[in-house]
Parts: C-alpha cells; structure tokens; sequence
C-alpha cells in the first residue's frame, strides 16, 4: 500500500478505491488515535486536485466512525499540516496529495502525533490490517458514539503568520521582484499573498488550479514558462513550487535553473556564517551531486551524509542526529530549525531574506 512517500496512485485504483480509502483511515485512526484523550483530533488537508473532493469525506467518515474529532483545514501545502497539528494540538494528521504528479493520480501523507511522517513499521501494521478480514473486523468501533468534522476557516491566516515569524523583524523586502509559478496546486493563493505581504513585487503564474491542471507543465517539474517570465518581467529571482507546496525550484535573474542541491548549498553557507549549522553537516540523498559534495567538504568544512531517496529518509537522520539542514536535490529543503519536513515556501522566504541581506 505504501510507497517510498505515503500512498500515491492512480485515483479510483487500488489501494485508493472508496473501500479501501475508509479502511485505510479506520485503521490510522485506530492504530494513532490518543488512548489518553476521549476525543481524538485530527488535521486533514488536500491540495488542488478534482478528487480531494472523493478522499476528503471517505477519510473524514472513516476517522468519525472511529469516534474521533476531524477538524478540515481545505487546500493548504503539505508543511501546513504538522504546523496546524502542534497549533490544534492534534493526534494525527493526513494530507491528501499526490505531490508533483498530475491530477489523475491521488495519495495520503499521514503524520504522527509529533507532526512527523509516519515510520515504515506504523505503515506495515496498517496494511496488515487492511489486508486481513479478521483483523479489520477487530478494529471496528461497535458504540453508537461518533465523532464530529468541522472546518477551520483561518487556517491558512495561522500558517501564513508562522512563516513570517521566521523572518528577521520589520525587514521590508520592497526592493525585490519576484515570480512565483504556483503549479495550479495548493500554493496558489497562500504564496503570492505572503511574498506581497512581506513588501516584494510580486508576478504570478498558473495559479488558477480547475481540478485538472495541477503540475499540469508548469511548477517544479516544468520551469520552462517560469525562466521566460523571469527573463521578461527582469525579475530579480523566480520560485517553482510543486502541487503540495514542499518543494522548490529557482530561477536566477538570467532565467537559469537553480536546483534542491544549489540552495542546499546556499543554505548551509548562510547557517554556517550564523554558527546555526548544527554539527557542520548536511543530510542529502544519493541522487546529489558530486560537486555539490566538493563544495560542502572542501570549501566550507561541512560534512555530508548521504541517505535513500526519499525525503523522509533524510528527515529521520536530521531528528535522529539532531542536524539542522537537509534536503533532496528534487527541491524538497528542510530547514530543521523552523520545520520538521520540506516547505517550498519557507525556503523561498529564506532565499529571499539572504539575498536582501548580502
């Protein structure tokens, strides 16, 4: 059932047929839900797909009839979610996204109670119960309780004002132009907001998300229309976002692409001149490039080590060893500071706020 990042596949397909989809959720629900509290919380958040509309309430339904409280936060980026869990002090967390594929596909993200991404044994108990009518049939609830779904109209107000909060105060960044390409997906709104908030000149495209153009030849998997319109606004950099908004891509004022590794790089420059580089070292994946490797070891004295693909495998050895950098070359960038999984928009602030600060 579950792959190298959640659940992904394509929609009405198993394992994300509407009766496998309700059993996923009962069984997430009855392996995660709280047995301290008598109501359990739970974060569900989609992005801009048609068929969010199909997984919202089937995965709604299924942690209700677990007797459990669901609280619907709408399209926001996947990051959003373990923020908005240690907000509402929340059990689980799920984000229905299939990240940078297109709308055809579908998939589950959960998130334990700490607001990290589910462990492989977790995921392994899941699917045994799934699969297995006898266990399944243990885990129904047979009271007459259920739980209730509400949805929280300011979520996207609360995750916006925590990334701001990450910004050096009162830094006005009027000085800069920047274009975001929003990939149809679940940052559309929220970025060009926020960039405009903090005092950048702001172009935007392909944030007019119908359902069906998510990542649809735009975003962080195709940064062809974003180089031309950096080149034709004489922007001074442009941000590639992928449909769940946890990773990015840049383009540098001469249109050129500026990949995961680049501003991993960039990053670790910056935390070192802070002295924030925990232990002077850097957690990326095999697929990083060697030069990228020379740069880090011979030129800043920082160390590097290497995991899987998969950005959950770089997060469990950033929490494990207490390392404050990491990242895939495909963009997803973690900042351990601030966030325990990939933000494409908070990195984006953070290119932002070290280019006004050179």
């Amino acid at each position: 059932i579950f792959g190298t990042d959640g659940i992904r596949c394509l929609v009405n397909q198993e394992p994300l047929t509407p009766e496998t989809t309700l059993k996923i959720s009962k069984a997430v629900g009855y392996l995660l839900k709280s047995r301290k509290k008598k109501n359990s919380r739970v974060i569900i958040c989609k992005d801009t797909r048609l068929s969010g509309y199909l997984y919202e309430p089937l995965i709604t339904a299924g942690f209700i009839s677990m007797g459990m409280e669901v609280i619907l936060v709408g399209p926001l980026p996947t990051p959003a979610v373990p923020h908005l869990m240690r907000s509402l002090r929340a059990d689980i967390g799920v984000m229905i996204t299939a990240s940078h594929n297109t709308y055809e596909y579908n998939g589950l993200k959960f998130f334990d109670s700490k607001g990290l991404k589910i462990v492989k044994t977790l995921e392994k108990k899941i699917e045994s119960i799934v699969s297995n009518k006898s266990k399944y049939k243990k885990i129904i609830n047979l009271t007459y309780e259920s739980g209730k779904a509400i949805r929280l109209d300011d979520s996207q107000g609360r995750y916006t004002e925590y990334l701001k909060s990450t910004l050096t105060k009162k830094t006005k960044f009027n000085k800069i132009k920047v274009v975001l390409d929003c990939a149809n997906g679940a940052t559309y709104e929220l970025a060009p907001k926020l960039f405009w908030e903090i005092g950048c000149e702001v172009v935007t495209i392909n944030n007019f998300p119908n359902g069906k153009n998510i990542n649809h030849n735009c975003g962080a998997v195709d940064i062809k229309d974003l180089s031309k319109k950096v080149l034709i606004e004489k922007a001074d950099i442009g941000f590639a976002f992928d449909g769940d908004g946890d990773r990015l891509i840049a383009i540098d004022e001469k249109g050129k692409e500026v990949d995961g590794d680049s501003l991993i790089a960039l990053f670790a420059n910056n935390l070192l001149k802070l002295k924030k580089l925990n232990k002077k070292t850097v957690v990326t994946t095999v697929m990083s490039n060697l030069g990228f490797e020379k740069y880090l070891q011979k030129k800043l004295g920082i160390k590097l080590i290497r995991k899987k693909v998969g950005d959950i495998n770089v997060i469990s050895e950033m929490q494990k060893n207490g390392y404050s950098l990491g990242g895939e070359q495909s963009g997803h960038i973690i900042l351990g500071q601030y966030m325990s999984t990939g933000d494409g928009i908070l990195a984006a602030l953070k290119v932002v706020e070290i280019m006004f600060h050179q």
